[in-house]
């Protein structure tokens, strides 16, 4: 039987993430992340980890007293279609609830998973200006096909 959990990330699970998040990179769906960059972040991250191997993962980074982003989801795709995704996406709306964020939202080009999750999807010019700095990054950048969606906390 697989024991399977949902949790904060921690350090060990650092080389993981990265692995997760650079395989989709590879494919064009998400931005490279570095292992420092990934250390820098680390506390924004939930995992999953299935008998003692992480096999998903997804950050919530607070910008404002408003806006949180839903970012870096990536489930391994041997085990997609299990709702390891959409357990991800519950535990960084929890969590955005407990920091008093009043909208959370993703830059995606899946849409129809976070239709499926709650959220609306919303012109990209709705989302405050200092959310895009991200973006300058990206190499599609300044129109790279993501979507917006955006789900009100309150």
């Amino acid at each position: 039987m697989m024991k399977t959990q949902v949790r904060k990330a921690r350090a060990q699970d650092a080389a993981a993430i990265q692995a997760l998040i650079n395989a989709f990179a590879d494919e064009g769906k998400m931005l490279f992340r570095t292992l420092p960059e990934i250390f820098l972040i680390l506390r924004d991250f939930h995992v999953v980890e299935q008998d003692h191997q992480i096999v998903g993962c997804a950050a919530l980074h607070l910008f404002d007293e408003q806006y949180a982003e839903l970012k870096s989801i990536a489930v391994d795709a041997a085990c997609q279609g299990k709702g390891y995704g959409r357990l991800l996406i519950e535990s960084c709306l929890h969590e955005a609830l407990a920091l008093g964020a009043q909208y959370v939202f993703a830059l995606t080009f899946q849409p129809e998973f976070f239709e499926k999750v709650g959220f609306q999807a919303v012109p990209r010019d709705a989302l405050p200006s200092h959310i895009w700095t991200e973006c300058l990054f990206c190499p599609g950048y300044p129109d790279c096909g993501e979507r917006a969606f955006l789900k009100k906390m309150t």
